[in-house]
């Protein structure tokens, strides 16, 4: 078992390489999630990630009609409709639903590519019912999916 320094992620240069994702990130939520990423020692952890990233470039080089990549900060709007009594207009109930509706679309992608995309694939799976899960409880409804 090999021993690393304490500070191996700062030698690495890891810290850098996190500032420059969180400065492409789009949301508030995704910096967040960037926030809770940690470096790894164990193998095939790091090959795993590696393929991951692997297959996400093969995705952007690969010419193919992508779903968009427009995701947006459902956080607001989740804030609102946990109060009680509040509720969504027309326009926040659209943006909740354009943001579910990119969501499916993506598994639906890496779902119909399973094959070339393995390591992403794994990813989506079960993916929209945490979504939604999570959207239920932030509005403090109960719900059991099978």
């Amino acid at each position: 078992m090999y021993s690393f320094p304490e500070n191996i992620s700062f030698k690495l240069g890891f810290d850098q390489i996190l500032s420059e994702v969180a400065s492409k990130c789009k949301t508030e939520f995704a910096r967040s999630r960037l926030k809770k990423i940690k470096y790894s020692t164990r193998h095939e952890e790091v090959v795993k990630w590696i393929d991951q990233t692997a297959e996400l470039k093969g995705i952007l080089e690969s010419g193919d009609q992508l779903p968009s990549r427009d995701f947006r900060d459902l956080q607001p709007l989740l804030d609102q409709i946990k109060l009680e009594g509040s509720f969504l207009n027309a326009e926040e109930f659209q943006e909740l639903k354009l943001v579910l509706t990119n969501l499916y679309e993506w598994t639906q992608f890496l779902k119909r590519r399973q094959q070339t995309y393995p390591e992403l694939s794994k990813l989506t799976l079960g993916f929209i019912k945490w979504c939604l899960l999570r959207l239920f409880k932030k509005m403090g409804l109960c719900c059991r999916f099978r």
